[in-house]
């Protein structure tokens, strides 16, 4: 039975792989599984994992991981590349996704940043995943991903990073309302008041005074620590009101 005939009658790509090795087909040359894919993308994970089996083919896999990535267009690239990067070697993964996350339509990469991050084999991967496809999106779309892409990150400082960097793609030309708004949901999505402070400067930073003024004691509640409220104050004191300053510091010294 032909290779891309299993592969269209079995469901499950994983035992199609081992179905080929444990009876001892042939080794089909490398052109011959490039072509098929080509032909039926959708036996790509089969044809991957068929050559991940040989110790000596793992770089052949991994190549035609990398050409299919080259050669398909991006409406099937953006069905396949789940199957596409699971059966490759973890340290290889994020060449792969970053070549093809350059391809994929907008709508499609933010739809499958998630399944693409948890893919990562490590922090530094995740984070750089991230980076790129946080550039990739446009501010709406970054704006309505931000809770799920911080809370992919890995630790605290990895979500910092993605905050700030969040914060600060969807100040720019954002009406301002709605930044402060946003602003808010992304320290509601962390934990500690230090990561807080990073996402909060940003709208010090950028906010009119009468904004800030309006939107900064929401701020000040979403930290849990005294010491990091009169920071967070401290820092936009000098847009504010000095009566106001001074009222919301007598506030926060007297507070428990």
């Amino acid at each position: 039975m032909p290779l891309i005939a299993l592969c269209e009658i079995d469901k499950d790509l994983g035992m199609g792989a081992r179905y080929i090795e444990e009876r001892g087909w042939p080794v089909l040359p490398y052109e011959y599984y490039l072509e098929s894919c080509m032909r039926n993308p959708a036996m790509a994970r089969l044809a991957i994992e068929t050559l991940m089996m040989r110790k000596e083919r793992i770089e052949e896999a991994v190549k035609l991981a990398m050409e299919l990535a080259q050669k398909l267009p991006p409406e099937v690239l953006a069905n396949e590349i789940i199957n596409m990067t699971l059966p490759i070697p973890e340290e290889k993964r994020l060449e792969l996704v970053l070549k093809v996350s350059l391809k994929l339509p907008k709508d499609e990469l933010a739809a499958k940043a998630d399944d693409l991050i948890r893919l990562m084999p490590d922090k530094e991967a995740k984070m750089e995943l991230a980076k790129t496809i946080m550039k990739e999106l446009s501010k709406d779309e970054l704006a309505a991903k931000a809770d799920d892409l911080i809370r992919l990150m890995p630790d605290k400082e990895a979500k910092i990073e993605v905050a700030r960097v969040v914060a600060e793609k969807v100040a720019e030309g954002l009406p301002l309302k709605e930044l402060a708004r946003k602003i808010l949901d992304v320290m509601g999505e962390l934990e500690e008041d230090g990561a807080k402070l990073e996402v909060a400067g940003v709208a010090v930073k950028v906010l009119p005074p009468e904004k800030l003024r309006l939107y900064l004691p929401a701020m000040i509640d979403e930290l849990a620590g005294r010491e990091a409220k009169l920071v967070l104050l401290e820092a936009a004191s000098s847009k504010l009101p000095r009566e106001d300053v001074e009222y919301m510091t007598k506030m926060l010294e007297g507070a428990d």
